[in-house]
């Protein structure tokens, strides 16, 4: 059986999936239910100056892609700063994985002043939250490289467990701020935060909700976190956890290729209760022993090992579309994208496609309801 065992800022976890800072982890009873439902460590909910607005989420369905996105403008916790610090001596208590505090700030003395709370109250390590896609250091235009930098060797200089910032997807240059923050004596980072956004309701004529900017984030998300996950993790020293866009084991699986040590999932258990990290266990565990792989660490990295960059790139192979007739509809789907004019119906009821026109672009086939058409390399 695989081995899932993560080391994770010298912590020790079960497993690599990680519960994210949000309201499902603002108490140690909840805490305890991801706990119970398999989770490798949790990350509580943010201590800061904002509290929760109400309503406050809203799940958006786009039905011309069929996604979701998940809305929302939840804030911080409203216990207070003793309260979170006793919610966290409480967690550490009844649970045995990792309790990550998350705390945010606008000011210097509450950094520090928190961060030792934190310590005092028998936290794990602490993830600073100054990417909130709704908080005040995205909304007033904050430095956020030059913040995360400062704020991250402030604090580390105040606490000695392990300090880890959480960024922001919004950056000009991920790599960058990665880069400053593990040169701030970061001990890992999180990558990424969900990004600001912003809908309308049509008829009323201004913003939902609350009626300003919210946090917005979904499955849609992994792409983007991927691409900087593999920028960054063959030219940092410190640990990644990624963070948004997690759905399935699949796209956890994903997230370890490109190169993450742990793995957060939070609108996953939002919108589907905590039995789903469970899922995501057995998912990842299925995914290693149907592989062979005895532990994470050997495949961790593995597609970023592989990717290509534009100038490697082979372009000189050909690939072409094949129809199989007895699985064609005659939907007609194939024939109304194809710029090419390649796919051609026949007399017996079903389409072809026409070789010399085909370019090999591979659209039809992912577009095809009852997956009639492959893409073959032409040798």
């Amino acid at each position: 059986m695989a081995n899932l065992s993560t080391t994770y800022v010298g912590l020790k976890l079960k497993n690599p999936i990680i519960v994210s800072s949000a309201g499902i982890t603002g108490t140690a009873e909840l805490i305890k239910r991801a706990a119970d439902n398999g989770a490798g460590a949790v990350v509580m909910k943010s201590l800061g100056d904002r509290t929760w607005t109400s309503p406050r989420f809203a799940v958006l369905h786009d039905p011309a892609s069929d996604q979701t996105t998940f809305y929302s403008v939840e804030g911080h916790s409203k216990l207070g700063d003793q309260g979170y610090a006793d919610q966290v001596a409480k967690a550490k208590a009844s649970v045995d994985i990792p309790v990550i505090a998350s705390i945010t700030s606008m000011n210097d003395a509450l950094w520090t002043q928190r961060a030792q709370l934190m310590e005092q109250a028998g936290a794990d390590a602490l993830e600073l939250d100054i990417s909130c896609p709704h908080g005040a250091h995205m909304l007033i235009g904050k430095d956020t490289l030059a913040e995360i930098g400062r704020v991250t060797e402030l604090v580390k200089s105040a606490i000695h467990i392990p300090v880890i910032p959480k960024l922001t997807p919004q950056a000009s240059d991920p790599i960058a701020v990665a880069l400053d923050a593990q040169a701030h004596h970061a001990d890992a980072i999180v990558m990424f935060n969900r990004f600001t956004g912003l809908d309308v309701d049509i008829r009323a004529q201004a913003p939902i909700l609350h009626g300003g900017y919210a946090g917005h984030g979904g499955a849609w998300a992994i792409r983007y976190v991927m691409r900087w996950i593999s920028e960054v993790y063959p030219k940092l020293k410190i640990p990644i956890a990624s963070s948004g866009g997690i759905a399935s084991a699949e796209d956890v699986v994903k997230m370890l290729l490109v190169g993450a040590t742990t793995v957060q999932t939070c609108t996953a258990v939002i919108l589907n209760g905590y039995g789903i990290v469970n899922t995501l266990v057995r998912g990842l565990e299925k995914y290693m022993d149907e592989m062979g792989h005895a532990t994470i660490d050997e495949f961790r990295g593995r597609a970023t090992e592989r990717l290509q960059g534009a100038a490697t790139v082979d372009r000189t192979r050909k690939f072409m579309a094949a129809i199989n007739a007895e699985l064609c509809t005659a939907c007609a789907q194939c024939e109304l994208v194809c710029i090419y004019d390649a796919p051609k119906p026949t007399d017996l009821g079903a389409y072809a496609i026409d070789p010399v026109r085909c370019s090999g672009c591979g659209l039809c086939a992912y577009l095809c309801a009852t997956e009639a058409i492959t893409i073959s390399e032409v040798k």
